[in-house]
This record gives structure tokens, sequence and C-alpha cells, in this order.
């Protein structure tokens, strides 16, 4: 997680917003997000929490009004294509916003879907 929020700021991006799953999982990514986005000088400018059986709805707009340029979401699978979309739809240009994720997104259907194929996470080095 530090690493792909220390490479986006590198990259230029400063105004950070997340989507947090609400499990244990979740809690310890939120902690590790906002000190990272701390320690490169970011802002964490919204952070919207959801449970597996949530519409995310109301989330993703939510985190479309606090106009970040980068987007943090530590979930996989189907789950992450679907918020995907749903930022899309609510005004995020996933061109622009970068998305960021966890090795949970280490998976071959991610890069299939359109509005994760720019996106960055950080994977086990090799």
């Amino acid at each position: 997680m530090h690493r792909v929020v220390s490479y986006a700021a590198a990259q230029g991006h400063k105004n950070f917003a997340a989507l947090i799953p609400t499990t244990p999982y979740g809690k310890v990514s939120e902690a590790a997000f906002r000190e990272a986005v701390k320690a490169n000088g970011g802002t964490v400018a919204a952070v919207e929490h959801f449970s597996s059986a949530t519409n995310l709805s109301d989330q993703t707009s939510a985190i479309s009004k606090a106009a970040p340029d980068a987007v943090f979401i530590p979930q996989g699978g189907a789950q992450l294509r679907a918020m995907a979309g749903d930022l899309r739809s609510n005004g995020i240009d996933t061109k622009s916003v970068k998305l960021l994720g966890t090795g949970l997104w280490d998976d071959s259907a991610t890069g299939k879907e359109d509005a994760l194929r720019d996106g960055w996470f950080a994977a086990p080095s090799s």
C-alpha cells in the first residue's frame, strides 16, 4: 500500500479518496492508506466504507463529489469490478483519476475491466 500511494504521489497525485470494506482487512488498509498519504504530502479528501452486500451508489457518489485525483480500493474480484463501474457512472473519469489497489487486484479478470485497466496496484516484488 505504501508503495502504490508513494508511486501515485511521485506521479503528481495529491488528492486521495478511498472505498474501504468494513472488514478487519479494511481497517488495517485504511490506517496504512491514511499514513501513506500523509507521509507523501497528500490529502485524504474522502473515505467511504462498504459491506459486501451494500449498494455502492451512495459511496461512489460521495467519492465523486470529493473530486479526488486518485481512489484507493483494497478489494478484489467481482466486487472491485462492480465498484469501478459505479465510480464511472457517478462521474469519476478513470482515465484521469487513478484507481489504486492492493495485491487483491492481482487477478487476470481485473485487467479485463475497462475502468481498471489503467489502475495501479502493488504486487510482491519478484
